[in-house]
């Protein structure tokens, strides 16, 4: 009897284990950048615009091993409260949506360290890829007033735009840069099982 139960347990173990697929839901997630620049009136300014068109997948399951996510931003959906600040973001001077129409993020794995998790994977912008890592925040599986399975993630990362070949260097009368080199970014996603 006791041989059975195990058996059964194992054959169940990996249909347990399985990473389950959710959609991002663009219209309830937010990927903000912000960044400080020299204002000729206000001196240091931080500047804070918003991708509005945000897409992917994630992989959600209790094993950290079997996570996953990819996400895909239009460059051109950004938003700020300043056109001309818009205009310069999406520009060849910056991110250059043209050529460059989509960041992109793909998720190489995911640890534990003491408390928290940890999301590892290579960030595109601008064409240029690179290795990133920084913490996450997942709000586990809930049922959404619709009725439907969601996941919450967010993130916090600062990323040197110099790094990913966005090179605009002028600077001030008194020699200093017009835009900082780092950029900060918040990401909150909201899931919906496929």
């Amino acid at each position: 009897m006791m041989f059975r139960l195990i058996t059964l347990l194992l054959l169940l173990m990996p249909s347990l284990a399985q990473a389950q697929t959710f959609s991002i839901d663009g219209g309830h997630s937010a990927v903000v950048a912000s960044v400080y620049t020299s204002q000729e009136r206000f001196g240091m300014e931080d500047v804070v615009g918003r991708f509005d068109e945000v897409r992917g997948t994630v992989k959600y399951s209790d094993d950290l091993s079997l996570m996953a996510c990819t996400l895909a931003i239009r460059v051109d959906s950004y938003r700020t409260d300043n056109p001309s600040v818009r205009a310069a973001v999406i520009s060849p001077a910056f991110l250059n949506a043209g050529m460059y129409p989509e960041l992109r993020f793909e998720s190489t794995g995911v640890t534990r360290e003491n408390e928290r998790l940890i999301a590892s994977g290579k960030l595109t912008v601008h064409g240029h890829t690179r290795p990133v890592s920084f913490p996450i925040t997942v709000v586990p599986q809930f049922k959404a007033p619709n009725g439907t399975n969601t996941i919450a993630i967010s993130a916090e990362l600062t990323i040197n735009r110099q790094d990913f070949g966005v090179s605009f260097d002028r600077r001030t009368p008194d020699d200093q840069p017009l835009v900082a080199n780092e950029v900060r970014i918040s990401v909150d996603l909201l899931a919906v099982q496929e």
